[in-house]
């Protein structure tokens, strides 16, 4: 009878072994269901803020933060299911940071340039007005 017993237990030992197995299982399934959520997330916030930095690319104190977020959510989200969504986000975050860039160094060069070229006008516009020697005859 004792035997009996004691098979008793160990039956109901590894039919609970078992079940707390399945549990865990469960649970696992379910914080991988979670994480692709947050990564799908991820993937949407990428191409929403690729397609506004492209949008806004002019204005660069809009698109440079817009697009250096499309860029990391993109990273982040391309890990998950919605992987075209991040592709996507990624690209049009990195087309934009490229076209905002371009764009600064532009107006900076042009700046410079157009400054330096006033600059030259102005002392040749002294200098013959203030000059007495002519050096063409």
């Amino acid at each position: 009878m004792e035997e009996k017993n004691k098979e008793e237990i160990e039956i109901e030992k590894v039919e609970n072994l078992e079940e707390n197995e399945k549990q865990e299982q469960e649970i696992v399934e379910k914080e991988k269901q979670n994480v692709e959520q947050d990564k799908k997330g991820y993937c949407i916030a990428a191409l929403v803020l690729g397609i506004i930095a492209l949008i806004f690319s002019c204005i660069f104190y809009l698109s440079l933060p817009c697009a250096i977020l499309a860029i990391v959510f993109g990273i982040i989200g391309i890990k998950s299911k919605e992987k075209g969504m991040a592709v996507a986000g990624l690209i049009t975050g990195a087309i934009s940071l490229l076209i905002s860039i371009s764009i600064i160094i532009f107006v900076f060069v042009y700046g410079i340039t157009k400054e330096i070229l006033n600059t030259v006008d102005e002392l040749d516009t002294n200098y013959k007005t203030n000059s007495n020697v002519n050096f063409y005859n």
